[in-house]
C-alpha cells in the first residue's frame, strides 16, 4: 500500500475531514490532498508530524510495517535485546518452561527494574549468558525466598 493510501485511509477511518489535518498540521488542503493522492512525498518533518498526528508509526506510513502502533522505548530496548545470540536461545526456550517459572522469571524482572543497583544491573545483564538450568535453579531459589516472606 502506497503512502498515500495509507494517509488518506487513515484519515477516512477516523473520520476526519482533509481540511481539519491540513489545518492542524499547518499546511494547505492541497497540499495534503496531494499527499494522499501519491502526486507528492511529505519532507521528513511533515511525514513525522503525520505519524504523531495519527498516532501511527512512520514505519506504519512508509508501508514497512502492517502494525500501525508505534513502539516505545521498552519494545526497543527489548527489540534490541533480543539482538544477542545467546538471549534468542534462551528467549526461544521459555515457551517451554512451566507457568509458575515464568511467573517467578516475570516476577524477578519487575524487581530487577525497580532497583537501582549498578550491580544488580550488571548480574542482569549477564543473565541471557546464562545456561537455561541455572536459570531454573535461580527461579526455585527466588520461590522459596518469596515462601519465607509470606
Amino acid at each position: 500500500m502506497t503512502l498515500g493510501r495509507r494517509l488518506r485511509g487513515i484519515r477516512e477511518a477516523r473520520k476526519i475531514p482533509q481540511n481539519k489535518v491540513a489545518d492542524d498540521l499547518n499546511i494547505s488542503n492541497q497540499v495534503l490532498s496531494n499527499y494522499e493522492r501519491d502526486v507528492r512525498d511529505p519532507n521528513t518533518f511533515i511525514l513525522k508530524q503525520l505519524a504523531e498526528y495519527y498516532n501511527v508509526s512512520t514505519d506504519y506510513l512508509l508501508g514497512f510495517t502492517d502494525n500501525p502502533t508505534p513502539l516505545n522505548d521498552k519494545d526497543l530496548e527489548f527489540l534490541s535485546a533480543i539482538k544477542d545470540p545467546n538471549l534468542r536461545i534462551w528467549w526461544e526456550e521459555l515457551p517451554h518452561t512451566e507457568t509458575e517459572k515464568l511467573k517467578a522469571l516475570k516476577e524477578i524482572w519487575e524487581a530487577f527494574e525497580k532497583e537501582d543497583d549498578p550491580n544488580l544491573k550488571t548480574w542482569w545483564e549477564e543473565l541471557p549468558h546464562t545456561d537455561i538450568e541455572k536459570l531454573k535453579t535461580l527461579i526455585e531459589i527466588w520461590q522459596v525466598l518469596e515462601r519465607k516472606d509470606e
